[in-house]
């Protein structure tokens, strides 16, 4: 409540992991203006039990809702999912999956997904290559939690916006360190700079080629290009940039040798 204090009171939504989620803390949220949702452990206070208790089969629900309005809901698709409400009931909405077929869903689970999705997607990509390491000293890991993880990632959604164009994290981090380092040479040597000329490189990871996709956005959108524009393993070595050959020397007004 202490760190949620600056954004309650205006009617806002909460979104939470069981970690947090409990009856009393959406009560309390209820109190100052403030929604919540979020997933739910069977052990915490105040659950109903004809809920926490009831065995489902795949696809069905049960739901129960206090006179406050909060709702405590139980679905199962591949297992159980417990969640915790004060803005739906047992309202169910039909959507389709990555297969194309059509699946019937709480609306809490959907709208937990589209308000909590993000972070799970920015944990998950944290933890490859992770650079933390076990240590007693609290600061240290905030420091580097700050430093190496979440200012590394802020950085890499930023370059994807602006270049249009997915990487991998540990890609990222590479080029980062490469880039710092010649940074550094050039503190040392001032002023002297050594020319290097763009050359395309074959690497292991893959991209779209930049031209191709700002092609193809232009003609039908991003959608449209993500579909059409085909996926490459060479890179411009100074752009850091995927690019097919053609678009290579055509972008770079290079002669082909």
């Amino acid at each position: 409540m202490d760190m949620a204090e600056d954004y309650l009171d205006l009617g806002r939504t909460m979104y939470t992991d069981n970690w947090y989620s409990s009856y009393d803390l959406a009560s309390e949220l209820l109190n100052r203006s403030t929604n919540l949702v979020g997933t739910l452990r069977s052990n915490r206070k105040n659950n109903p039990k004809e809920v926490v208790n009831k065995k489902l089969k795949k696809g069905e629900v049960i739901a129960k809702q206090c006179n406050k309005g909060i709702t405590v809901l139980k679905w199962k698709d591949k297992r159980e999912v417990l969640m915790i409400s004060t803005k739906h009931s047992d309202a169910q909405s039909t959507i389709i999956n990555k297969r194309g077929k059509e699946v019937i869903k709480p609306q809490v689970i959907i709208d937990y997904n589209k308000g909590k999705g993000l972070v799970d997607v920015t944990d998950l990509r944290n933890s490859y290559r992770n650079p933390l390491r076990k240590t007693v000293k609290w600061y240290k890991k905030v420091v580097f939690e700050l430093l190496l993880n979440t200012s590394v990632l802020n950085a890499l959604s930023l370059y994807e916006e602006i270049r249009q164009e997915k990487m991998d994290i540990t890609v990222f981090r590479e080029m980062l360190v490469i880039s710092l380092l010649k940074s550094d040479e050039m503190t040392l040597f001032g002023n002297i700079q050594t020319a290097k000329y763009h050359e395309l490189e074959k690497v292991k990871s893959r991209g779209r080629c930049f031209a191709c996709y700002k092609e193809m956005k232009l003609q039908g959108g991003r959608d449209h290009a993500q579909k059409i524009t085909r996926q490459v393993t060479t890179k411009c070595n100074v752009c850091i940039t995927f690019f097919c050959m053609p678009c290579f020397f055509n972008e770079h007004n290079a002669v082909k040798k």
